[in-house]
Parts: C-alpha cells; structure tokens; sequence
C-alpha cells in the first residue's frame, strides 16, 4: 500500500582608465521567490523535463494491480533530470522512503493518499515525504512546483558548492495546504543541492510537480537606459549603452569582470568598448533609482550583430564574476525601419508592423 508518497576583450589599459580592479566577491545569501512569472523573469530557470507518462516513466509498480497510473523505482539513487536525457543534470532521491514514483492523473488512491490529484506526472515518495536533489554542475537558481498536503508544513535547506547551508523555514516559504505551490530560489554562489523536509505525511503525501534550473546566474540588464522602444539603428557607428542593474546580493561595480562581458544579438559577440559607473557629474549611477549603485557599459553597434537578422528583437549579455560565476542577461530591442542591412547587400526595409493581436500581448517588435 502506497502509505506516504513525494515528499523532491576588453584591454588592461581600458579596465585601468575605467577604475577597475579585481577585488573578492562576499559571500552572497540565496534569495527566495514565491511566484513561477517573477521567478523566470529573475533567473531565466527552465523546467526540467518530466516523463509525458507516469505509469511507464519507471520499472517498478509495487502497490498491487488495485492501483493504476503509477510507477516507481528505488529512493537512491533516485530519479534523474531531464527524464530520460543522455546527460542528465540533475537527480532527485529520497534515502528514507520505501520507492521514489510518479504519480499521474489517472492515480487511483483517492484524496486521503494526495489531495489535489496530481494533473500530471509527479514525483512522490512511498515512506518520508522527504527529497534530496543534487545538480551537476551546481546551478545558480532552484523552482519546486510542490504539490502540498493538508499540513503544508515544510522546511528547504540550500547547499552550496563550498559546503554551506541555508535554511528556510514554513513561514518563509509561506505554502498552502492541498494546493500546488512554488517555492524558487536564487544565488550568486553556486547551488549543488536543494533538500526538502515535509512534514504531515503520515496518511496524505505531497508531491513534485516540476523542477526549473537555471546554468548561470541571471543579471538584469536596461538596454538604452531611460529609452523606450530601445531602438538600435544598423547604420550607426557609434555605441549601446547597457545599464547591469544592483539587486540584494548583487552588486556588479564590485562583483562583476568587464574584462569578460559579451554583448549582442546571441551574447557572444565582443563589442564591449568600455564600462562606468557613473555620469559626467561625478555621481553613482543608479538607473532604476532603487538606491543601488549600477554599472553601465557601452558595446560597438556594429560588433554587437543585431542587424544580421532583420527579425531579431532581443540583446543577450554574457560575462562572469571575479569568482568565475556565469552572468547572463536580456532585454528586448527595436530594429529602427529602413536602417536593417542584409550581409552583402543594401539596406532592407526594416521590421514589418506589429499585428494588432500581437500589440496586445506587449509585442515591441515584428517578427519575433
């Protein structure tokens, strides 16, 4: 019988005339979101990829024929993520239970077992509602879509590359009960395992509906601060700025390389011409007048490659820390009409107009 189920280049002289030296990074607290939009807004996470069916996703059906829309395997080593994924990168296990299974929506042990019943293939623990996910190589942002049980009581404890720990406790992560629920986390330090402790599942079990990474860490960024659209003309010969907003636990006048920082229509182009931190008065720049200091650098229009693709409407930065952590960013564009060059020809026509129905969405740019 299933009694407790899962319960989851830029030159040397430039850095030098721009003020910047390489100074060590504090060590930096993850911080907690409990909404999935802000969440991938904050950290560009995706979902991991689950099995399209529960009850042939694993090897084991244990429970007897009575039971149907399962399927388990054992607690250690777990489950590995993406499912089925050569690499996987990810693998969630759970030492103290009897099996580690998928629930799906055809599951049949009724609400006392798990309340709501999952909508699609979950991971649920047949024993301690308790999971351990390990990630490989370390992430810099954690999702859990949990599915809770009537006590929702639960407790995550991140662990760092280095060995360290941080705990949330149930009021931080503030679940209800008998409902689906996200709790995410995001971090400047390098995330190598995320463990949940549930608690209240004696009779009724909770779940894992999904799990979301992110590979580096997601700074945002203001392309042509204070600009709306940021329009970019392909004729221009000059420069972009690009605002690399603070945020808590953040600060990227001290945390991040210059030296490193890639711009353009993939995030990898080297346009950078050369980085500030303030305006001609002398003052700090604060673009979003949060309070915080930010960083503003400027790329190369035609070394940034926006206008190979008349289509593109989105600018990717890439870089790293001082301690070699991942950044990346985006911000959406605007191809200014008429100024669009194909490679090895004359200037095209532009973006075309927005359709209405998209316009309504917020789309700035057409095509996507």
């Amino acid at each position: 019988m299933l009694h407790k189920l899962v319960s989851f280049g830029i030159s040397a002289a430039v850095m030098v005339a721009s003020g910047f030296l390489a100074p060590a990074v504090s060590a930096q607290q993850a911080s907690i979101i409990l909404q999935p939009k802000p969440f991938k807004l904050a950290t560009g996470a995706r979902m991991l990829a689950f099995p399209m069916d529960a009850a042939t996703a694993l090897p084991e059906q244990p429970f007897g024929p009575d039971y149907v829309g399962y399927s388990c395997t054992a607690p250690v080593p777990g489950i590995d993520l993406p499912f089925a994924a050569p690499l996987p990168t990810a693998s969630v296990a759970s030492p103290g239970a009897s099996y580690l299974c998928f629930l799906g929506p055809e599951w049949n042990g009724g609400l006392a077992n798990i309340d709501p019943t999952p909508y699609k293939p979950t991971i649920v623990a047949d024993g301690e509602d308790d999971y351990d996910l390990s990630f490989d190589p370390p992430v810099y942002a954690v999702g859990l879509d949990l599915l809770t049980n009537a006590d929702a009581d639960e407790e995550v404890t991140v662990t760092f590359e280095d060995g360290s720990t941080q705990v949330f406790d149930d009021d931080e992560l503030a679940t209800e009960p008998n409902a689906f629920e996200f709790v995410g986390f995001k971090s400047l330090r390098p995330i190598s395992g995320v463990s949940v402790d549930t608690a209240g599942g004696t009779v009724q079990n909770e779940g894992l509906t999904s799990v979301h990474t992110a590979a580096a860490f997601r700074v945002q960024i203001d392309v042509k601060p204070h600009s709306f659209p940021n329009s970019v003309n392909c004729k221009s010969r000059g420069k972009i700025p690009v605002a690399i907003l603070s945020e808590p636990g953040f600060d990227p006048v001290v945390d991040l390389d210059p030296s490193t920082l890639t711009f353009g229509a993939t995030g990898d182009e080297e346009s950078l011409a050369f980085c500030s931190t303030g305006g001609d008065d002398g003052e700090e720049a604060d673009v979003n007048r949060d309070g915080r200091r930010d960083l503003v650098c400027h790329f190369y229009t035609q070394k940034a490659d926006f206008c190979s693709d008349r289509y593109g409407c989105r600018a990717r930065l890439r870089g790293e820390t001082y301690d070699g952590v991942p950044i990346d960013g985006v911000d959406r564009i605007r191809i200014v009409p008429g100024s669009y060059q194909p490679t090895g020809g004359n200037p095209g026509k532009g973006p075309k107009d927005i359709p209405p129905g998209q316009a309504k969405k917020g789309v700035t740019s057409w095509p996507k």
